[in-house]
């Protein structure tokens, strides 16, 4: 699901992937519309626990102009392959 996610979410301005790394540009936003789309959960604590169990590691959250939270999680086995690609998830 996290795949199909990806592929189908990455105009959407909410989530991004880039090499290894899970960008959630919004977490509001990622729980409100994103997850019950694809997850059929509103809980972020869920999701995140998925992401543990796949590898992904938090490294960090922070806001911008304290409207929107940001988090980071990275996969450092995706990470170190160095793929840009999503089907790499």
């Amino acid at each position: 699901r996290l795949h199909e996610m990806l592929a189908f979410e990455r105009e959407s301005g909410v989530v991004e992937w880039r090499r290894g790394l899970l960008i959630l540009h919004s977490i509001d936003e990622f729980t409100k519309v994103v997850l019950p789309k694809y997850f059929n959960t509103r809980n972020f604590k869920t999701f995140r626990r998925q992401l543990n169990y796949y590898g992904f590691v938090h490294v960090r959250s922070f806001s911008v102009n304290g409207s929107t939270t940001t988090a980071l999680w990275v996969n450092q086995e995706l990470a170190d392959t160095g793929s840009d690609s999503i089907s790499s998830v």
